[in-house]
């Protein structure tokens, strides 16, 4: 009994280290990314369009 409860242990454990390491790696990814767009003008203007042409959009 005791050895089936150290294996349910271990998977949570495994369980719980895999999530944090896959939201640490979309953090990084984010930050990444974001730092692109900031060092990058013409990425930022391409990501800045379709929300500039949506409130035109808007206002008609």
């Amino acid at each position: 009994k005791r050895g089936l409860k150290m294996v349910h242990f271990l998977q949570l454990v495994m369980k719980v280290v895999r999530i944090k390491v896959i939201v640490t790696l979309g953090l990084m990814r984010n930050y990444y990314i974001s730092q692109l767009l900031i060092f990058s003008p013409m990425n930022r203007f391409i990501f800045v369009l379709p929300s500039l042409m949506s409130k035109s959009f808007h206002k008609k």
